[in-house]
Order: structure tokens, then C-alpha cells, then sequence
């Protein structure tokens, strides 16, 4: 059984057609919607979604809490339902369902599967200071990690169950967008396979990002306490 893991806030204008998307894909997939208390009626949505389709479920945060704490309470209710590997992904609909047959092919191979932006066939199609900032993040982590992939940011995975467990057991400190440098770190320091998958990645259409300044300084604090402080024990 493989779960798409789906963290939402303010994406009323996108969900439903991902949810749609995936279930397309006739794969036998289950969807988790864990959405953090969104004000713009995500929550209702997703809700509706799950009593029109049966493979579809819902889980609800009382407050935002940040994208690392949204997975995690995600891959908590997965695990005990018994799940063999996990997709992750962004609601806003710049991952694109059609990757996700070929990220569970890679996935016989690898341990974790990155949908990449900067692997060779890749493509980011977005505004040039978008762009050179997912530029400068890949930089800033090669740096500090040297962990091996051309996209140590991107959002858009494929966990073994072993990747899961490791997770689990360790568990994170990063909040934000750094959880997705973290899931790759934990990975390799588990003496896990890392590989990944070309994808094109489109800005999104309706709604506004999340990426603020605010989040990138967060991101750039909870990376150095990984470097110099390691992950939680």
C-alpha cells in the first residue's frame, strides 16, 4: 500500500484537482490530506473530498505548525496503517501528478526518490528570483552536507519504509522548508540509497506561496543547528 501524503494551508483553489489527478492515475493509491487549519475553507474541501472518494482521508491540525510537523503527523498515521513506501508532495499542483509513476519505479532501485528540478531533463519554470534562490539553497547545503543530489530542496519524494522508520526513530528539528534537506540527511546517515528523477516543476497558478523571508531565515537557522548540533537523538 502506498500513501501520497499531502500537507495543505490556504489551497482551496488547487486541491481538488491534485486529488483528481492522482486518482487518474488508477494505481491503487491513498491520499493524506493533513491540513493546518487553513482559513480559506482547504479543510471543508478535503473533508468533501474524502466522504466523494474512498481512497482519499483527511487529517486536521488544530493550528499551522509548519510543514516538518505537518509530515510528520502525517508519516505517524501512515505507519500505523501499515503502509510500504510513501509520496510526498505540494498541493499547489507545481508537482505534478504524472511524475508519480515514475518516481515508484525509481523506488525498486533507491530507498528515497527525489523529484528533481536540477538533474539532467529537470526544469524549474519560474521567476528569475525564484529561480536563482532554489539556486543558492542547493549551494548553501552542498556546502554544508555535501549530500551527493543536484536538488537537496525539492519537496517531491518517494520513501522506502525503511526511510520512513528511520524518520520515525530520529525524528527532525527543522519546522519549514528545511525538513525536506533534513529527510535527505537522515537518509544518507542511515547508510541509505538516494536517488532521484528529472521533473519539470511550474510555479503555481492560484494561490500564494508560502515562501517568505521569514521562512527562508527559519530555513537557514534550522539547517546550521543540523550541521553543528546533528539531528534530535
Amino acid at each position: 500500500m502506498t500513501y501520497v501524503i499531502i500537507p495543505t494551508y490556504n489551497e482551496s483553489g488547487n486541491i481538488a484537482r491534485l486529488v483528481e489527478e492522482i486518482g487518474s492515475l488508477a494505481l491503487g493509491l491513498r491520499v493524506l490530506i493533513v491540513d493546518d487549519n487553513s482559513p480559506d475553507g482547504t479543510g471543508e474541501i478535503a473533508d468533501t473530498l474524502a466522504q466523494k472518494y474512498a481512497f482519499v482521508e483527511v487529517l486536521h491540525n488544530s493550528q499551522k505548525d509548519g510543514l516538518g510537523r505537518a509530515y510528520l503527523r502525517g508519516f505517524e498515521y501512515v505507519w500505523k496503517r501499515g503502509t510500504d513506501r510513501v509520496i510526498k508532495m505540494d498541493a499547489d499542483l507545481s508537482h505534478q501528478a504524472r511524475y508519480i509513476p515514475l518516481l515508484l519505479r525509481a523506488a525498486k532501485k533507491y530507498d528515497l526518490v527525489l523529484g528533481s528540478r536540477f538533474d539532467k531533463g529537470g526544469r524549474l519554470i519560474a521567476v528569475w528570483h525564484r529561480r536563482f534562490l532554489s539556486r543558492l539553497a542547493n549551494l548553501f547545503v552542498s556546502f554544508l552536507f555535501g549530500l551527493g543530489v543536484s536538488d537537496a530542496t525539492t519537496g517531491f519524494h518517494c520513501l522506502s519504509k525503511k526511510v520512513l522508520q528511520t524518520v520515525l526513530d530520529k525524528g527532525v528539528i527543522s519546522r519549514g522548508f528545511a525538513f525536506q534537506v533534513e529527510l535527505v540527511y537522515l537518509t544518507r546517515q542511515a547508510g541509505l540509497e538516494v536517488g532521484g528523477i528529472p521533473i519539470e516543476y511550474i510555479s503555481r497558478e492560484s494561490g500564494r506561496s508560502k515562501m517568505n523571508w521569514g521562512e527562508v531565515w527559519g530555513g537557514i537557522v534550522d539547517l546550521l543547528r543540523l550541521k553543528f548540533c546533528g539531528p534530535r537523538d
